[in-house]
């Protein structure tokens, strides 16, 4: 999936995919109208697809595109009109069966042949979309949002809560310019009983599951750049540390790369501390082990006891987000490779949904059997079905 210009993510192969833009091509083309020098220009990757439809050409010096011109000057104008007036009248039949089926304001939809509709979530307000978190108890899907500096305390992040068919429903629920409100980079949530739990740089940020109002903070002593956090089975928490920093050319290790965990009491162990940790990142429960994926590399770890172990390699590094879907295969997002990859645990894996921009924090909608997937750079969110 390409980011492309608002016009483009209407445009009609957007809005009813492939019948209109072969209906289309067919007319045109008959009457030597239909530019197809430049072609169309699809990005599919599992079941998203955008289409750009290049502008029509008439070349005032090329007969070809002038058939009907040249038919009127050999004496069939009737015949020109008649096919003048089929062109037309067949142009407006598609073009309105594909206005019926236009996506709700802020989102676009794309079609694939092979699989469901899926729903882009864009330009309605986003900045740097982190992670997703769906709560089935409210049937929402929740978006954290940096709004800047992931690393900076600017108190500016914010968490919005987006209903399934992909219209915002609260930009700014959880607001940290709001008075009484400390947010400044949010990342990863879990949600424990009915409290949300978020990550925030350096600090674990707590609200009220309902009503997002603030019920406290958990400082992590020494941490630079927590990211992901997941319940543990317990009732506590277990949340990463990527230990990078801001550098003169970009982030850079700051030699804090850990894995902790959080009890019920708000305790806080340190699972894994090692400096030459590759940045862990996304992280997941199986079991009696923890995954997590590493986003300097392309490495996903089985971490037991504490000690980690490498049980899959990705076809791309910079890995954020896993989660399980519900066929049993492990979805991870790669911002290497602008792709979320799926497969068994240890591997292979394919390309599950491709062409996105900084794929962040993944999760899956258990009720409807759909990946939700946070473009960070691209200030959107994509809604994918699964089969």
């Amino acid at each position: 999936m390409s980011l492309v210009e608002v016009e483009e993510r209407l445009s009609l192969g957007a809005r009813c995919g492939a019948t209109l833009v072969a209906g289309v091509a067919g007319l045109y083309g008959a009457a030597g109208a239909f530019s197809t020098s430049n072609g169309l220009y699809p990005t599919v990757g599992g079941g998203v697809q955008f289409v750009r439809l290049p502008p029509v050409t008439r070349d005032p010096w090329n007969p070809k595109t002038h058939a009907v011109r040249q038919d009127r000057q050999a004496g069939g104008e009737m015949n020109s009109i008649k096919a003048e007036a089929a062109l037309v009248g067949m142009t407006l039949f598609l073009a309105l069966g594909c206005q019926t089926q236009a996506p709700p304001p802020g989102t676009s939809e794309q079609t694939s042949p092979k699989a469901r509709t899926a729903t882009v979530v864009t330009d309605v307000g986003f900045s740097t979309p982190e992670a997703i978190l769906y709560d089935a108890q409210a049937d929402v899907y929740l978006v954290s949002q940096t709004n800047g500096n992931p690393l900076e305390a600017d108190g500016n992040g914010f968490i919005s809560r987006v209903s399934p068919d992909g219209k915002v429903a609260e930009l700014r629920w959880i607001d940290g310019r709001a008075k009484g409100v400390t947010l400044n980079a949010p990342k990863g949530m879990a949600l424990v009983g009915d409290r949300l739990y978020v990550t925030d740089i350096d600090h674990v940020r707590i609200f009220d599951r309902k009503s997002g109002e603030p019920k406290g903070e958990i400082a992590v002593d020494g941490a630079t750049s927590l990211i992901d956090l997941v319940a543990a089975p317990d009732g506590g928490l277990y949340l990463t540390d990527s230990g990078l920093k801001a550098g003169e050319t970009g982030l850079e290790p700051a030699g804090t790369a850990a894995i902790y965990h959080i009890s019920t009491e708000s305790k806080l162990t340190a699972i894994l501390k090692d400096p030459g940790f590759a940045a862990p990142s996304g992280i997941a429960v199986d079991g009696d082990r923890l995954l997590v994926v590493t986003f300097t590399d392309n490495k996903l770890y089985a971490i037991k006891d504490g000690k980690p172990t490498v049980i899959a390699k990705l076809p791309a590094g910079g890995l954020d987000g896993i989660v399980k879907l519900p066929d049993g295969r492990w979805a991870i997002s790669s911002w290497e490779g602008k792709a979320v990859y799926a497969g068994p645990l240890e591997g292979p894996y394919e390309v599950l949904v491709g062409g996105i921009e900084s794929p962040a924090d993944v999760a899956v909608d258990t009720s409807r059997r759909a990946l939700i997937i946070p473009s960070v750079k691209g200030n959107e969110v994509v809604i994918h079905p699964l089969k």
